[in-house]
């Protein structure tokens, strides 16, 4: 509910220099206060004498994370990734309601390892009364395991094609500039997606994703699998959320 009172205040806030800078700033000063705090924390130490650094917002769902982004940082760029069609016109939609089109694009494709199409299993709540009915946050490239038990709430009943890319390529052709943060949640897909980013992984500072200790998507890597590859690519474990079957990590180049 406080997110949809600040639309309005935020769109506002974008017409000016000033005024986006100064809605930035209270902005980030309240999400620092939240679960999220340890995250924005680290992005204002690591970029705030930067301009036009790069977001990508990969899983990006209806564009939450994006939008806290854009607010709390007005230097920075985000670039987003929705494969579920009607995620994604979700989450264009809010984009526009908050004025941020200039400072943000959004791409409709899965972030993968390969470029080409994939069965996308779509997740479910049907309990719910909005649009998680029919398509939910848990959606994934890799088909459902143990999830199926430890979210019973979240059913699995369809699946859709979906186009899928490498970020490295689209980087080399020049349809996006290369990440400097990666906000990551697409559901045991991790290091598909950071495959796909070839050499880029290089050049990114932070990564912000969810890991899981358990199978819960069939062949997903692992916590375990997931720091042993970041570790190998010059990144150190700055926060460990992880609690039970999952959770989320900050890690930061070393």
């Amino acid at each position: 509910m406080i997110s949809r009172l600040l639309m309005p205040v935020g769109r506002v806030a974008e017409r000016t220099a000033f005024s986006r800078n100064a809605f930035g700033w209270w902005y980030r000063s309240a999400r620092n206060r939240t679960d999220e705090g340890v995250v924005y924390r680290a992005l204002q130490r690591t970029f705030s004498s930067e301009r036009g650094w790069v977001v990508y917002d990969i899983g990006a769902n209806d564009a939450g994370s994006a939008i806290a982004y854009a607010r709390a940082f007005p230097a920075c760029r985000v670039e987003l990734f929705e494969a579920h069609p009607e995620v994604a016109r979700i989450a264009q939609g809010r984009l526009g309601e908050a004025g941020l089109e200039r400072r943000t694009r959004l791409h409709t494709y899965a972030a993968s390892d390969a470029d080409g199409t994939a069965t996308f299993h779509v997740s479910s709540e049907p309990n719910r009364s909005d649009w998680r009915n029919r398509v939910s946050d848990s959606s994934s490239l890799l088909a459902p395991a143990e999830h199926l038990n430890v979210f019973a709430s979240v059913a699995f009943e369809s699946a859709i094609e979906v186009p899928t890319r490498r970020l490295d390529g689209a980087i080399d052709a020049g349809e996006l500039p290369a990440p400097d943060f990666i906000h990551m949640d697409v559901q045991g897909a991790e290091l598909m997606v950071l495959n796909g980013l070839g050499v880029h992984v290089a050049g990114v500072k932070l990564i912000w994703l969810e890991v899981e200790r358990v199978e819960l998507f069939e062949g997903q890597p692992l916590a375990e699998e997931v720091a042993t590859y970041l570790a190998g690519r010059g990144f150190t474990l700055e926060y460990d959320g992880v609690a039970g079957h999952s959770g989320n990590q900050l890690w930061s180049r070393a």
